[in-house]
């Protein structure tokens, strides 16, 4: 399948309107299948259909596992698996300086000349491409291998009878957590989280082996993360009419 093709119907951009191109497409490992598969929300990028449904079905069995109804879990996908682009949080670097900094930090250590050698030339590949965005796509900054890892998995929870586990937990045992919740993202302690809700948890480092990424997962009350567009503006994770949303597959269809 053309990669063109999957880039012409409506333009992938990132919010400074630089359009994503083939090249770009290519240059961090996808294809004209992936794309396509990624807009119809069949899977998304890093992932097969095949691995998705296994990934949703699987999901939702661990659910069940911990005794929470499906119904009384809202299960999300943020970050650049679902929308191409990561925040501005995370932009690209755009000097040389810059991209060595990268590389530095990735390192933990100075680079070698040799290594400077190697990123110049794939910085140069990546510049050569018409118009740098300026966020970074999926996987670009491991492409670049400035980051370690591959880009993540990250998956927002949002239920009401986690946060009252949770809250459970942290009255009998307070010294488990230092709060209930993280004092500035909102979501609740991910240790007392992995006591409420094990099975999920397990589930998560399943596949993180599996797909050799993070799936990390945040967990909120039944409302989901607090609205603050006017304080983190678009970093804000509320609830958002065009999340991508993790169902169990359909019967019949898996």
């Amino acid at each position: 399948m053309e990669i063109a093709t999957q880039l012409a119907p409506t333009p992938i951009a990132d919010d400074s309107g630089i359009r994503l191109t083939v090249s770009h497409v290519e240059f961090v490992g996808l294809d004209g299948r992936g794309i396509a598969d990624w807009r119809a929300r069949r899977a998304p990028l890093g992932m097969s259909t095949y691995q998705y449904r296994l990934f949703c079905r699987s999901l939702f069995l661990a659910v069940r596992a911990d005794r929470l109804q499906d119904q009384d879990l809202d299960a999300r996908l943020k970050g650049s698996a679902a929308a191409f682009y990561s925040g501005r949080h995370k932009s690209l670097p755009m000097t040389w300086s810059e991209f060595v900094k990268s590389l530095q930090q990735a390192l933990r250590r100075t680079p070698t000349p040799s290594e400077l050698d190697e990123l110049r030339e794939r910085v140069q590949r990546f510049q050569s491409f018409q118009g740098q965005p300026r966020r970074c796509p999926f996987d670009s900054m491991f492409t670049l291998q400035m980051h370690t890892d591959p880009s993540d998995y990250d998956i927002q929870l949002s239920s009401k009878e986690i946060e009252s586990r949770c809250i459970a937990l942290h009255k009998v045992m307070p010294t488990i957590a230092p709060s209930l919740r993280h004092p500035k993202y909102g979501f609740l302690d991910d240790g007392l989280v992995s006591i409420a809700v094990p099975m999920i948890l397990r589930w998560a480092a399943h596949w993180t082996r599996k797909l050799k990424r993070t799936v990390a997962v945040k967990a909120f009350g039944a409302d989901g993360p607090e609205n603050k567009t006017a304080t983190d503006g678009e970093l804000s994770s509320h609830f958002r009419s065009d999340d991508w949303y993790l169902k169990p597959p359909l019967p019949g269809v898996d």
